[in-house]
Formats: structure tokens, C-alpha cells, sequence
């Protein structure tokens, strides 16, 4: 017993972390393992600015969108939760200004309603990197977005060129929202 004791103190024991695969353009991961008995992975997906379509209330309108993060929190292999939120600073730091999605669907916690839509089982983390697909596709059908701005009039305002980020309202920094959603 005594040569076990002191065999380790000469030998050095050490535990290697590290992430699974990514998604691609993956800006956050993180793990939250309080108050529960299978951690959360917290998984932040960067989106570049775009004119994609959107569709309000079945009427498909070609709109510009602001740089976008998606957030996921995923217990097991299943998706518990999904935020979005507008960004304008090309590299996203800890304090970088998050700001809420200008469009529908999505409540002032950045929470993204999805409808009867439910993602894939994650089997693989690198999966989520085309989870935020699916809502550039879905009908939206709220008629005012989460500051309750009309929406019918920021879509006339956007439609057919790039989105303004002068239309964004602040909300918070970068490490508020990811605190915000667990």
C-alpha cells in the first residue's frame, strides 16, 4: 500500500477533455449539468446576413435577414429548446450586442416557436449544423414580433434587398443570451 502511495506521487494523472465533432460555423458550446441528471449541451450556430424567402401566412416574400445565432439545447439526443437572436459584429465576443429577431415566431426569451415541427434525433452533434434550416422554411404566423412591431410592414421594408441592422432593437450581450436560455 505504501509503494502505491508513493508511486503516485511521482506519476502525474491527468483527464483529457475535449468537444465532439462541431457544427460548422459553431460560435458557442457549452455544457450545463445543474439541477438535472443528464447534462445539457448548449450549441450557438452563426448564420451570415441573406435575402431568403419567408413565409407570412403562406404569402412568400423574398426579405432580407440580419447575421443570425441559433442556439440549441439538447438533453440526450433530443432538442429541449431552440433560440434565435440578430447580431451585427462580424466576430462574436462574450460582449458582443445581441438583439431580438426582427421577423415572427419568436418570443422575447429569443424561444423560436417551430409549430408541429420537431428536429431530428442529434446523433451526432455536428447534425445541428443544418437545424436552422427548417425555420427560414417554416409559415410563420405571428402577426407582431416580440417587441410587437407589425411584422406586415418590417417585411415591406425589407423585401427584395439586404436587411438594415437599424431596424434591430438591442436586447443584451452575447454572454446574457446564452446565460438567458438555461
Amino acid at each position: 500500500m505504501l509503494e502505491l502511495v508513493k508511486n503516485s506521487l511521482h506519476e502525474k494523472v491527468t483527464d483529457a477533455y475535449g468537444s465532439p465533432p462541431l457544427p460548422k460555423n459553431c460560435v458557442f458550446y457549452g455544457v450545463v449539468e445543474r439541477h438535472s441528471q443528464s447534462p445539457t449541451v448548449l450549441v450557438a450556430i452563426e448564420r451570415d446576413k441573406c435575402i431568403r424567402p419567408y413565409n407570412h401566412f403562406g404569402e412568400i416574400i423574398e426579405v432580407g435577414y440580419p447575421k443570425l445565432v441559433f442556439l440549441y439545447a439538447i438533453k440526450g439526443n433530443k432538442v429541449c429548446g431552440s433560440y434565435v437572436a440578430a447580431v451585427t459584429d462580424e466576430i462574436i465576443k462574450s460582449e458582443s450586442p445581441v438583439y431580438f429577431f426582427p421577423y415572427g415566431n419568436v418570443g422575447l426569451t429569443h424561444s423560436i416557436c417551430m409549430g408541429n415541427y420537431f428536429h431530428p434525433e442529434v446523433k451526432e452533434l455536428s447534425d445541428v449544423t443544418y437545424f436552422p434550416e427548417p425555420f427560414y422554411l417554416i409559415e410563420h404566423t405571428h402577426p407582431n414580433n416580440a417587441k410587437n412591431q407589425v411584422i406586415k410592414e418590417l417585411l415591406e421594408q425589407t423585401k427584395g434587398k439586404p436587411f438594415n441592422d437599424e431596424l434591430l432593437i438591442f436586447n443584451c450581450t452575447f454572454k446574457d443570451f446564452i446565460n438567458k436560455t438555461h
